[in-house]
């Protein structure tokens, strides 16, 4: 079952279209939350470096796969963005978004792989962690506990979409002291 669920979750990633709510609600009903989360997480992660570093290195050839540049504005909200690996945790934190488009649009972007991964890990732990714990309590009928877990992800999400400037701002002030920190 984990092997099966690493690999669907991988697939969901590469293939742009399918959605990877349903897999991480079944991942926590089966799993539990924890070790649901853990699942997909690794497959979702593997997978999005591994497209990502495919698609740095077919570079213009992926435009024949896979057209970014100069297609609709949805598809370059990472490469026209002056912080591109905030907005890939921003692409992997929005349920609602196909997700899957993140690691093929920020190849084409300067971001490192190491700053990438981070991103996709960090934006993604919010959502699988929610969705593998309403998958959990939907099992267990807890449907108060799933309609708050949502109220206050989708509470969380809206204040960081209206609220980017500054969790932006903040995030530049972060990597400056840790940056002066470590120079020490």
């Amino acid at each position: 079952g984990i092997a099966m669920t690493l690999l669907l979750q991988f697939v969901q990633v590469i293939s742009i279209i399918c959605p990877g709510g349903p897999i991480q609600i079944a991942a926590g009903v089966v799993f539990g939350m924890w070790l649901g989360y853990a699942v997909c997480e690794m497959g979702y992660l593997a997978a999005n470096v591994l497209v990502f570093l495919t698609a740095r290195r077919l570079g213009s050839r992926m435009d024949r796969i896979f057209p970014v540049e100069g297609g609709s504005k949805k598809f370059r909200f990472i490469s026209d963005s002056k912080h591109p690996a905030f907005m890939v945790f921003m692409g992997c934190i929005l349920p609602f978004m196909p997700n899957g488009i993140v690691p093929y649009v920020a190849a084409r972007t300067n971001i490192k792989t190491g700053p990438f991964a981070l991103a996709v890990l960090v934006g993604s732990t919010p959502t699988f962690i929610m969705l593998c714990a309403i998958g959990n309590r939907l099992l267990k009928g807890d449907f108060v506990i799933v309609a708050i877990i949502v109220a206050v992800f989708v509470a969380a999400v809206v204040l960081l979409v209206v609220k980017r400037d500054a969790a932006v701002a903040f995030a530049e002030k972060l990597r400056e002291r840790l940056s002066k920190k470590s120079d020490k």
